[in-house]
């Protein structure tokens, strides 16, 4: 870069280093922030991808801890953009309680309620008079997350860069929110709770599943107070509906 002043008839030069995205880094931070923040792949469709990796240095500087490196790329993300109006401060303490609230009385998972937007999901839960979860919220959480979905199968762009072809040819986004049928991931849901009850956390559950050949990979942790932290992992036999234990 040169930089011409006309007065004095000078010429200063300058170099500037742009680092090279990474679109593998990028991907795996934008999964985990969609699965443990109350942040949606859509919304970081908005952050640049340079930021996003800016953050994650910093965070990874600051601790080796991944709740505590996730937690202050999303405390960056809410500050330097904030049309994206994320939960912070009390409100986003507030949310947590709500969607544990959310999580033990229905089958929805931490990250599957990231796909209904948490500040929709925050408003909704605090105008209703009792303050507690209803059929008609729960409904409403549903119709949002269809609503993502559709939006999400029509987007040009990539929820992820990483993505992958469907049966019929077609281009389909490879992550933890549609790599499975979304049936076939409550079926694995009610699955775990019924026959491994007393393995998996009470609460704040959050389900990470891998799609390989004919069996899906589970792994279930536990997002809870910033406390994140490997719990147990399934391996679940497509053809025979047979879930059984990693050791």
């Amino acid at each position: 870069m040169y930089d011409y002043d006309n007065k004095q008839d000078t010429l200063s030069t300058s170099i500037t280093f742009q680092r090279q995205s990474n679109s593998k880094q990028v991907d795996y931070i934008k999964d985990k922030l969609a699965g443990y923040e109350p942040i949606n792949l859509e919304q970081l469709l908005d952050v640049d991808d340079q930021h996003l990796l800016a953050y994650w240095y910093k965070a990874t500087a600051e601790s080796d801890k991944l709740e505590e490196q996730l937690a202050t790329v999303y405390q960056e993300i809410s500050i330097d953009y904030p049309d994206l109006k994320l939960l912070t401060d009390k409100e986003y303490k507030q949310y947590q309680s709500i969607a544990k609230e959310i999580e033990e009385n229905s089958d929805y998972s931490f990250s599957d309620l990231n796909t209904a937007l948490p500040r929709d999901i925050y408003r909704w839960y605090t105008e209703t008079d009792k303050k507690e979860v209803t059929e008609e919220l729960l409904a409403k959480i549903e119709d949002a997350r269809e609503q993502y979905f559709e939006r999400k199968n029509n987007s040009k762009q990539a929820y992820l860069e990483k993505s992958d072809k469907n049966k019929n040819g077609e281009t389909k986004n490879s992550t933890n929110e549609d790599a499975l049928d979304e049936e076939l991931e409550k079926h694995i849901h009610e699955k775990i709770k019924k026959e491994f009850s007393e393995d998996i956390p009470k609460d704040h559950i959050v389900y990470d599943m891998s799609l390989e050949d004919d069996h899906i990979n589970i792994r279930v942790y536990q997002n809870q107070d910033k406390k994140l932290q490997y719990e147990i992992g399934f391996n679940y036999n497509i053809a025979r509906d047979q879930l059984t234990k990693q050791e």
